[in-house]
C-alpha cells in the first residue's frame, strides 16, 4: 500500500461529509456511513468539485455543433443542453459519471440528452442518437390511455 492510498485507489485519509446531519468525519473503510447518525448519505468533501470538473471536461470535449437546435415545445424559445443531476443523495455517488437512459424493458439502454428552456422553464429529454436507437424505441409496447 502506498502511503495514504488504499489498493483500490481511494484516499484512506480523505474527509467525508454526511448530508443528513452535516457531520464531517474520516470514514473507516469499508464503512462509509456517518458515525453520528449512521446515514449512508455521505460523500467525500471534494466530491462536488470533482463532479463539476468532470462535467466541465465533458462539455468542453463535446462537439456541440453536431447537436440540432431544440426549440421549446411550450413557448418556442431555443433550449439549452445540460444534465439532470440529483444532489445531496446517496444515489448521486452511485451515478457519478453515468448518463441518463430510457429503456423499454431494461434489456437495452437509449442515451438521452436533457434540454431546458430559459423562456418558460420547460425541461425535455431527447434521444441522443435517434437513428442508432430507433429499433429499441420501436420494440417498446405502446400504452393506450383510457378516459
Amino acid at each position: 500500500m502506498i502511503e495514504g492510498k488504499r489498493e483500490d485507489g481511494q484516499d484512506s485519509d480523505k474527509m467525508w461529509r454526511c448530508s443528513s446531519c452535516d457531520t464531517t468525519f474520516k470514514p473507516n473503510p469499508p464503512d462509509y456511513s456517518c458515525p453520528k447518525c449512521r446515514s449512508n448519505a455521505t460523500a467525500p468533501l471534494d466530491y462536488r468539485d470533482r463532479f463539476e470538473r468532470t462535467q466541465k471536461r465533458i462539455m468542453e470535449g463535446k462537439q456541440r455543433t453536431m447537436e440540432p437546435e431544440r426549440r421549446c415545445p411550450e413557448c418556442g424559445t431555443a433550449m439549452s443542453a445540460g444534465y439532470l443531476v440529483e444532489r445531496e443523495s446517496i444515489i448521486e455517488a452511485m451515478i457519478l459519471g453515468k448518463e441518463i437512459y430510457w429503456s423499454p424493458d431494461r434489456s437495452s439502454e437509449v442515451p438521452l440528452n436533457a434540454y431546458a428552456c430559459s423562456g418558460c422553464g420547460h425541461v425535455s429529454l431527447y434521444v441522443r442518437n435517434l437513428e442508432a436507437d430507433r429499433n429499441s424505441i420501436l420494440k417498446a409496447p405502446t400504452r393506450k390511455t383510457t378516459m
